[in-house]
């Protein structure tokens, strides 16, 4: 009888972790592929690509080294050149088995001039019909020029809806402007969460699981 009440206490116990486990939040993790720009043997480094918009060149696109990253052994360094010019580095999220929601994108970014300047996020999506969830919607924020890494982020609410929804996660290099940038994060909620280094497996699993459910 004893041993009865145990298996039906621990069954109790299970079910109900379970449940729990269904119906709290999901934790959230870095849903970007080499978020520290560790990977690559050049640039724009593994799983980025680079973009140039108005004419703009860039004087120096560069992996960085250990002596002056936020964490690991390498960032990147963007210059663009005086005049209309712009220029960034961006990577596309596959948010076919993601839930609608908040998500937050953030990045640690360096002042390299020695006057304050503006640094921007941006983001662009669309659902599975093609329709824009979220067009490029930027985060303007203010380093100052103490040689210091400073995080950055911006929060949009996105509507993915099943295959094909995507979001383009973009961090830029305005006219004038002279950054270096580490550990990007892009991930559920409206503030980021501690920096992830990799996309965590079960992590991606849950959110999956998760959109699966909102959709039936």
């Amino acid at each position: 009888m004893k041993a009865r009440k145990m298996m039906m206490l621990g069954l109790a116990v299970s079910t109900a972790a379970l449940l729990g486990w269904f119906s709290a939040p999901v934790q959230a993790s870095n849903l970007l592929l080499n978020p520290g720009f560790e990977d690559g043997s050049g640039f724009p480094p593994d799983n980025w690509t680079a973009q140039s918009y108005d004419g703009g060149a860039v004087n120096t696109y560069n992996m960085g080294d250990p002596s002056g990253a936020w964490q690991g052994e390498d960032f990147i360094t963007m210059d663009a050149d005086p005049g209309p010019g712009q220029t960034l580095v961006e990577q596309t999220v596959d948010a076919s088995a993601l839930p609608a929601g908040d998500y937050v994108l953030s990045a640690y970014v360096k002042n390299l001039l020695d006057t304050e300047q503006t640094a921007t996020l941006s983001m662009f999506g669309r659902n599975s019909s093609g329709g824009k969830i979220v067009d490029v919607i930027d985060q303007t924020l203010s380093v100052p020029a103490d040689g210091a890494w400073h995080r950055i982020y911006i929060t949009k609410y996105l509507a993915f809806d099943g295959p094909g929804s995507y979001v383009e996660c973009k961090l830029w290099s305005r006219p004038d402007r002279s950054f270096s940038w580490d550990a990007a994060q892009f991930e559920p909620g409206t503030t980021p969460s501690a920096w992830v280094p990799e996309p965590a497996t079960i992590g991606l699993l849950l959110l999956g699981i998760v959109g699966l459910i909102r959709r039936r």
